[in-house]
C-alpha cells in the first residue's frame, strides 16, 4: 500500500493508472473528500495527475453517483407532493 501521509513528493510518472486510482481513493477515504474541488485543495498534484490522465471520473464515480441518485430522489419526493400542495394552496381554483 502506498503511504498516505501527504508529506513525501509521489513520483506519478512511475506509476500505473490503477495505482494512482488505489492510491486516490484511499486517500479521499481517509480524508473524507466529498468532490472534485475538495481534491484539488486537499491535494493539488493528485487532483493534477487525476486530470492529466483522465482519471477524475473514474475516481469519482461512486461519490457523484450517489450524490445524482440522492438528487434525483429529492426531486421525485417533491413531484410527488406537488398535487397536495397544489390543492391545499387552491391552485387552478
Amino acid at each position: 500500500m502506498i503511504p498516505l501521509d501527504g508529506c513525501d513528493r509521489k513520483n506519478w510518472a512511475k506509476m500505473s493508472d490503477d495505482q494512482i486510482i488505489q492510491y486516490a481513493q484511499s486517500f479521499i477515504k481517509e480524508k473524507r473528500i466529498a468532490g472534485r474541488w475538495e481534491l484539488s485543495k486537499a491535494d493539488p498534484g493528485l487532483y493534477v495527475i487525476l486530470n492529466l490522465r483522465n482519471l477524475l471520473s473514474i475516481v469519482f464515480s461512486d461519490i457523484e453517483k450517489t450524490r445524482r441518485q440522492s438528487l434525483e430522489r429529492e426531486l421525485l419526493s417533491g413531484l410527488l407532493r406537488a398535487p397536495e400542495a397544489m390543492e391545499k394552496f387552491g391552485e387552478g381554483k
